[in-house]
C-alpha cells in the first residue's frame, strides 16, 4: 500500500479536482513518521528527476529538521545531476522560525553572527528562510514563490509540497488557519500533491479529526505487536531496526474510503515494507491464547478428591439400608406389572357417585375416580382452568 501512496504523489492532481493530500499520523510509542517521510521524498524526487512525476518541482517546507538533512539524504547520483537540485526548494523554517535572531541582531546593523547567516542565506540558492511562521499568508506566499523558483517560473507546470511538522505550527496557529492554509495549497491551480505529517498524542483529538477531513489519503503509524516469543528474538535488533503498521485510509473519487494494513522495517539502508501475513497471525495468536489460562482456578481434580466425589450418594440412587440398591433404568418394573394384574384403574368413571375418594375392595385394592365438573370440559384440555380468574 506504500507504493500506492508513492504513485499517488507521482501521478499528481487529476484535471478538475484538488491536489490529493497525504497526512502521516505518529505518535510516541513510534515515532516513525520522519523516516516514512524521509522515503516518500525520496521516492517523489526520484521520479521527479527521472521525468515520470506530473510534478516537475518540490518544496519541502523544513520545519522539524534542518534543510541540510533533505539536501544530504540524496545520494550522489542525484546531487551530480543539475536537475534534482534546481528542482528541489526549501523553505527554512528552522533556523529562525520566529525571527528572533532577526530581530536580535537589527536590520540595519548585522553583528559577526548575522554576516554569517547572510553570507549563508545567499550562498543557498535553494532555501528561502521564513522568519515568521506565526504568519501564515507570508508563509503561504513563500511556499508558492519557492514552488515558482523549482518550476523555472513556469505558469503551466505543477509542483508538489511536503511539510515535515504541522504540529509545531499547530503550536503558534488554531486549528482553522491550518486547515485553511492546507485548503489554499490544495487548491492551488500549480499544486500537483500535498503530504504533510502530524504527531496524534500531541494533540486533542478533535484537532486530529479536522486534518484528517481535510486529507483525501491517511496513514495511521502504530507500532507492531510483538508476541512473547518474538520480545527476545528481536532484542538485539532494535539498535538498527523498528517494526511498526501503517493502516492507509483512502477516500474514493465517489465517495467510498478503503483501508489496508501493512507492515514495515526501518533499517539502516531505508524502509521496506511487507504485507501482513494472516495466517501466521493466526497461528501465533491461537499458541499465545493457549499457553494463557481462561480461569483463575484449577479445574483438574486431585486422587483425594476423586475419592471423595466417589463417596457422594446420589439423589436418584435409592439406599435400601443393607439391602440392593435399585436404580430405574426404563425397563418394566414388578411392581407395575403387579397392579396391572390386579387390573387398577386410574382416572376411570366406572362409579360417578364416588368424587376424590377411595374405595376398598375386598382384595385390599383401592380405586380412584374422577368426576368432571362440566360436561363441555374435555379430558385432555390445554386450557388453563385458571384463566377466567382476576389476579
Amino acid at each position: 500500500m506504500a507504493e500506492a501512496v508513492a504513485r499517488l504523489l507521482r501521478d499528481g492532481v487529476v484535471v478538475g479536482e484538488q491536489a490529493p493530500a497525504v497526512m502521516l499520523c505518529d505518535s510516541l510509542q513510534t515515532r516513525a513518521a520522519p523516516a516514512l517521510f524521509t522515503h516518500f521524498f525520496a521516492s517523489l524526487t526520484s521520479n521527479i528527476a527521472a521525468g515520470r512525476a506530473q510534478a516537475k518541482g518540490l518544496v519541502v517546507v523544513a520545519l522539524r529538521s534542518t534543510p541540510e538533512s533533505y539536501t544530504s539524504s540524496l545520494d550522489t547520483e542525484k546531487k551530480s545531476r543539475s536537475s534534482p537540485g534546481h528542482c528541489l526548494q526549501l523553505v527554512d523554517c528552522y533556523t529562525d522560525p520566529l525571527g528572533w535572531n532577526e530581530r536580535i541582531q537589527g536590520a540595519e546593523k548585522l553583528g559577526e553572527e548575522g554576516q554569517r547567516h547572510t553570507e549563508l542565506e545567499a550562498s543557498s540558492a535553494y532555501s528561502t528562510l521564513c522568519h515568521d511562521i506565526s504568519d501564515l499568508n507570508s508563509l503561504l506566499s513563500i511556499v508558492l514563490r519557492s514552488g515558482q523558483a523549482a518550476v523555472n517560473q513556469q505558469s503551466k507546470a505543477h509542483f508538489a509540497v511536503l511539510i515535515d511538522s504541522i504540529s509545531f505550527l499547530l503550536h503558534y496557529q488554531s486549528v482553522a488557519a491550518i486547515t485553511n492554509f492546507l485548503s489554499a495549497l490544495r487548491s492551488h491551480e500549480q499544486v500537483s500533491a500535498l503530504m504533510w505529517v502530524v504527531h496524534g498524542d500531541l494533540h486533542e483529538a478533535r484537532v486530529v479529526a479536522s486534518l484528517e477531513y481535510v486529507a483525501t489519503t491517511v496513514i495511521h503509524i502504530k507500532p507492531q505487536i510483538h508476541l512473547p516469543g518474538q520480545m527476545l528474538e528481536t532484542q538485539h535488533k532494535r539498535e538498527t531496526r523498528h517494526y511498526g503498521r501503517i493502516y492507509v485510509r483512502q477516500k474514493k473519487r465517489n465517495g467510498r474510503v478503503r483501508e489496508q494494513v501493512e507492515e514495515f522495517q526501518i533499517e539502516n539502508s531505508g524502509v521496506k515494507f511487507a504485507p501482513v501475513t494472516l495466517m501466521t497471525e493466526m497461528h501465533q495468536a491461537v499458541s499465545l491464547i493457549s499457553s494463557i489460562p481462561k480461569v483463575q482456578f484449577n479445574l483438574e481434580l486431585s486422587d483425594k478428591e476423586r475419592e471423595d466425589r466417589s463417596k457422594v450418594v446420589l439423589p436418584f440412587e435409592h439406599q435400601g439400608d443393607g439391602k440392593e440398591v435399585r436404580i430405574y433404568d426404563g425397563r418394566p418394573d414388578s411392581v407395575q406389572s403387579t397392579f396391572g394384574s390386579l387390573n387398577v384403574v386410574n382416572g376411570g368413571s366406572r362409579h360417578p357417585e364416588v368424587v376424590g375418594s377411595v374405595a376398598h375392595k375386598p382384595s385390599g385394592v383401592g380405586e380412584i375416580h374422577y368426576l368432571r365438573d362440566s360436561d363441555d370440559e374435555r379430558p385432555d384440555s390445554d386450557e388453563d382452568p385458571d384463566d377466567d380468574l382476576d389476579i
